[in-house]
């Protein structure tokens, strides 16, 4: 009995081990309690079946939506320049103004007036005249004797005399004037506030009216409908007894 089932074996493993797509299943044993005779063991294909699946493409998700806000224009008056004060200083005012003005007083001297000379020429007699005797000569006759009347001798004299005497003369100086230029204080200077007035401007603006807001969106899950080859019976192998042939062949 051990000697047929050594033979049985190589005999089996030497049927076998040309197929080039066996496993090692394909070489597992009969069941050990199968009777004695030969057996080949048989396999079935696997089975399959098509069905339709359905499956998810996206999950769920929340989707985010931004709302702008929402803007007008308006109309309004606004302040540019606040009313303010401002403080001016006037100067004052000069006017140029000619006048006499006394530069000497009126005054009385008095002058030394010495006297008056003068250089008088006076003819004075000398001698009175007289007659005296002369003696001339005559030709043809001689020796004269003449009485002439000698003349009076006068001689000129020169001499001071007095023509006014000394006296002392009053003078009047009369006031002395001089025109100038001064300048008068016609308006002395002065502080004034002015009132600069507010400033307005009419501007248009942009307000919103409604804020910007965010609205979540709760987005389903996305499924399709799949064809699938689904295996209803998987492929096994099953050993029956190999007809036609004898354990003893």
């Amino acid at each position: 009995m051990r000697v047929f089932a050594g033979a049985f074996g190589l005999a089996l493993v030497s049927s076998f081990t040309f197929l080039p797509s066996a496993t090692a299943a394909d070489y597992a044993a009969p069941p050990h309690n199968a009777p004695v005779g030969c057996y080949e063991q048989h396999t079935t294909p696997a089975r399959y079946r098509n069905v339709t699946v359905r499956e998810m493409v996206s999950p769920p998700t929340t989707r985010t939506e931004v709302v702008p806000a929402r803007y007008d224009y308006q109309h309004r008056r606004v302040q540019v320049t606040p009313e303010r004060y401002e403080t001016v200083t006037i100067p004052a005012r000069y006017e140029t103004v000619r006048e006499r003005i006394l530069v000497a007083p009126e005054r009385t001297s008095y002058e030394t007036i010495p006297a008056q000379y003068s250089h008088v020429q006076q003819r004075q007699m000398v001698s009175p005249a007289t007659t005296a005797w002369e003696r001339k000569y005559v030709p043809g006759r001689g020796n004269i004797m003449c009485r002439v009347e000698i003349p009076a001798q006068y001689q000129t004299l020169s001499h001071r005399v007095e023509v006014s005497p000394a006296r002392t003369r009053t003078i009047i100086h009369p006031a002395q004037y001089q025109t100038v230029e001064r300048q008068v204080l016609v308006t002395p200077a002065q502080t004034r506030v002015i009132v600069h007035p507010p400033f307005y401007r009419d501007v248009r603006e942009r307000i919103i009216v409604q804020e910007m807001t965010t609205r979540h969106y709760q987005v389903p899950a996305q499924y399709r409908d799949v064809r699938r080859r689904e295996m209803v019976r998987p492929e096994h192998s099953v050993w029956r007894r190999a007809r036609g042939i004898s354990p003893n062949c």
